[in-house]
Order: C-alpha cells, then structure tokens, then sequence
C-alpha cells in the first residue's frame, strides 16, 4: 500500500500489484487531523480487502475506488 498527495500516480498501469492511495486532503488541516483520516481510509481498506488498486481519499474522509483503463489513463468511480 502506498499513500501519496502526488496525483502523478493516477496513470499506474492496469496490473500493478500494490494499492495507491491519492490523498486530496489540504494541507491547511493540522497534520493530526490529516493522520487520523488517513488510518479511517486505512482500516476500512484493511476490512473490505477491495480489488480495486488506486483509490482517492477527498477532504470529507471519503474513499473512492478508480477504474484503471487500459491506456494508462484512470477513471474516478464511486464504489
């Protein structure tokens, strides 16, 4: 698992085998806010063991699985 702010890693390819987590939290949030959204994101991928390798935590603490298309190119999908 891998946890990132850098939206670069949007474009990994279809069959990579660990799980990418974009974080579009602010940087304004106090970084314990911030950590305790990240495990909240953290446990709850630990629960459901999705398939799903690229996933987006936006600032409400939401987790959204993306669709990796073939191009290299991904696709936001609310699961």
């Amino acid at each position: 698992m891998f946890l990132t702010q850098d939206e670069e890693f949007d474009d990994i390819p279809a069959d990579f085998r660990s799980q990418v987590i974009i974080s579009n939290l602010l940087q304004r949030l106090p970084i314990r806010e911030r950590v305790e959204i990240w495990f909240a994101a953290l446990e709850k991928l630990a629960e459901h063991r999705p398939p799903e390798r690229l996933f987006e935590i936006l600032p409400s603490g939401e987790l959204v699985a993306w669709e990796i298309l073939e191009l290299g190119r991904s696709l936001r999908a609310r699961i």
